[in-house]
């Protein structure tokens, strides 16, 4: 099976029994950091400012960035937003499973890491991974234009039938490891990694024998962590992506579209 294929599959056929339970507390003994899940709306907010102070404000794929107050304020409640949309608790189950990781200090509580793990909608051609609340509308659209018969015979079925059945051709749903960051003062101590661990256990949770990730080709730092320490292989480079830059303008900030080339990772877990 090519090596594309073997790491983006949809789901896995045959599944390992899940150790995302022991695995996760390995971790807990072994690290000097605590970890949780970000669900609430508060939970998300101090997650979004962390997010700003660690990845945009020191952001490794460019310079850092200078913001004022009144800068920062508006990019926090930009990134929450997103945050919300991808990771927020729900009153009813999400169709496409989405986790947001924090990692804190024990002895101060506050945040040091995050990371979030999502099922995405790929599309096949670019690797593009769809926003959420479009890929929702996929199987939303699709099922409402089903008559009640189609409905009902897939009311029992697995989310790989869901996707073979509903999606459009081609696209197929993949485990995302995505909004890594980690304090600029514990950098390159270990922290990184434990936290795309966490992601890891989440995708065979969910049922995935892949997990793939999209990082800019020029961002050495975070390759070096996910090709040199993690052991993700490239599998996708499209040279006509953009990537996105955080721009400070009078009193707010702009967000801007550069050409970048954005490549593709997979690791099978």
């Amino acid at each position: 099976m090519p090596l594309l294929v073997a790491l983006l599959s949809p789901l896995a056929v045959a599944l390992r029994a899940p150790q995302f339970a022991p695995r996760a507390a390995q971790v807990r003994a072994s690290a000097t950091v605590n970890f949780e899940q970000a669900k609430s709306e508060a939970a998300l907010a101090e997650a979004a400012a962390f997010f700003v102070d660690s990845f945009w404000a020191a952001s490794t794929a460019t310079t850092a960035v200078a913001l004022t107050a009144a800068q920062r304020s508006q990019l926090e409640s930009q990134q929450l937003d997103d945050m919300e949309a991808r990771y927020a608790e729900l009153v009813g189950k999400r169709r496409l499973e989405s986790a947001l990781w924090v990692a804190r200090d024990p002895a101060s509580s506050a945040i040091i890491g995050c990371v979030g793990c999502e099922v995405a909608v790929v599309k096949p051609a670019t690797r593009q991974v769809l926003p959420r609340r479009y890929s929702e509308s996929l199987f939303t659209s699709a099922l409402g234009e089903m008559g009640a018969r189609e409905r009902n015979e897939l009311r029992s079925a697995s989310l790989e039938q869901l996707a073979a059945t509903l999606l459009p051709p081609g696209h197929f749903l993949c485990a995302v490891l995505s909004n890594l960051a980690v304090s600029p003062n514990i950098r390159r101590g270990g922290l990184g990694r434990q936290l795309c661990e966490r992601c890891e256990e989440a995708a065979r949770e969910w049922g995935f024998n892949g997990l793939m990730l999209q990082v800019e080709e020029g961002n050495a730092a975070a390759r070096g962590l996910y090709e040199g320490k993690l052991g993700y292989r490239l599998t996708f480079a499209d040279d006509c992506a953009s990537g996105t830059r955080v721009v400070p303008d009078g009193a707010g900030v702009a967000i801007e579209d550069v050409p970048v080339t954005l490549l593709t990772l997979g690791k099978q877990v």
